[in-house]
């Protein structure tokens, strides 16, 4: 029954995922949707559930999700990155530590950094070193996460009073 489901979905929606990829790309693409599907939806059906409507429903929401999507964002949803998730993680320290100097500053608490400058620039060359690795279509994301944790970093370490924007909307 779930093999029904999720092929339901894969028959109802693949056409709209493959659009605007050339034909070299198609057979990935196609494999790595069916691979989403059976990740994403993991629910247990009963043999009473009606498993048109089912299909119908989830259907819909992989339309919104698919709809209007850039072969880029296609590409970003269907295809771990693991340097990205790794520059991203590190960007999160980044605004945590930031986060915890804004909280003293909201506060007018004298703040003694948590971080030196040394250790700031080694994440901030971590996050560089990982950002040339990161695939192409993510290199918006990832140009996102390297500047908003370069400046997080500055600034929990003393080094800037600038604020990313994610920690200045914490204010």
């Amino acid at each position: 029954m779930r093999e029904q489901f999720i092929n339901g979905i894969y028959n109802n929606c693949i056409d709209m995922v493959l659009e605007n990829f050339d034909e070299s790309m198609r057979k990935n693409i196609s494999l790595a949707y069916k691979r989403f599907l059976l990740n994403k939806y993991k629910i247990t059906l009963k043999p009473e559930d009606d498993i048109k409507r089912i299909i119908n429903i989830f259907t819909k929401i992989e339309i919104k999700r698919w709809k209007e999507k850039t072969l880029d964002e296609k590409l970003s949803i269907l295809f771990e990155d693991e340097f990205l998730n790794k520059l991203r993680e590190i960007s999160n320290i980044g605004f945590e530590y930031a986060q915890r100097k804004l909280d003293f500053n909201i506060f007018n608490q004298e703040y003694t950094p948590e971080i030196s400058p040394e250790q700031a620039d080694d994440y901030i060359n971590k996050m560089e070193e990982l950002f040339e690795k990161v695939q192409p279509y993510n290199k918006d994301e990832a140009t996102m996460y390297l500047s908003e944790g370069t400046v997080d970093f500055k600034y929990a370490s003393n080094t800037t009073e600038y604020m990313s924007l994610r920690t200045a909307q914490m204010r």
